[in-house]
C-alpha cells in the first residue's frame, strides 16, 4: 500500500504482491536491511547509515550505476517501468489497460507505448496475413521434366 500523499497522481496504491515477490521481501528485510541501517532504526524500505530515509537522488544514480556497469546499458530507475510495460505491450499488443493500471498512469501509458503498441500490432498483423496468405495458397509443386 502507498498512500496517495507518496504517488505522484496522488491516487493510494494498494496491490496484491505475489507469492514469490513477498518472499524476495521477506528475504530482504530479514537479511539484508538490517545490515543497512543500526538495529531499532526507522522502518523504512532503504534506510541509509543511519537509518533515516535514504536520499531518493544518490539511490536512483547508484542503480543506474551498477546496472550500466554490469550491463553496459544506460538505464534510470525511472525506465524500470516503461521497460515492464514495453515488454508486456510486445506480448499483448492490443492490451494498454492492463500496464496503465499497473503503473497507475491516467493517460501517459498510451502516449509513451503507443510506438511500441503500434509496432507488435504491425507484427500480429503481418503474421495473420502470412498464415492466410499460406492458407488460401495450395502447396504448389515444382515444375519439372516428366
Amino acid at each position: 500500500m502507498i498512500p496517495a500523499e507518496e504517488t505522484k497522481n496522488g491516487r493510494p496504491y494498494e496491490v496484491e504482491l505475489p507469492k514469490e515477490t513477498v518472499e524476495l521481501l521477506e528475504l530482504y528485510l530479514k537479511r539484508y536491511r538490517p545490515r543497512l541501517a543500526p538495529e531499532g532504526a526507522a522502518a523504512w524500505m532503504f534506510p541509509n547509515e543511519a537509518g533515516l530515509r535514504r536520499s531518493t537522488i544518490p539511490f536512483s544514480t547508484g542503480i543506474s550505476a551498477f546496472v550500466r556497469r554490469e550491463t553496459g546499458i544506460q538505464m534510470n530507475t525511472h525506465l524500470f517501468r516503461h521497460l515492464a510495460a514495453t515488454l508486456y505491450l510486445n506480448l499483448h499488443s492490443g492490451d494498454i489497460e492492463t500496464p496503465r493500471r499497473v503503473l497507475g498512469h491516467a493517460s501517459t501509458t498510451l502516449r509513451y507505448h503507443a510506438e511500441v503498441k503500434n509496432a507488435s500490432a504491425i507484427r500480429h498483423f503481418d503474421s495473420v496475413i502470412a498464415a492466410l496468405r499460406e492458407q488460401a495458397i495450395p502447396a504448389r509443386k515444382p515444375r519439372g521434366r516428366s
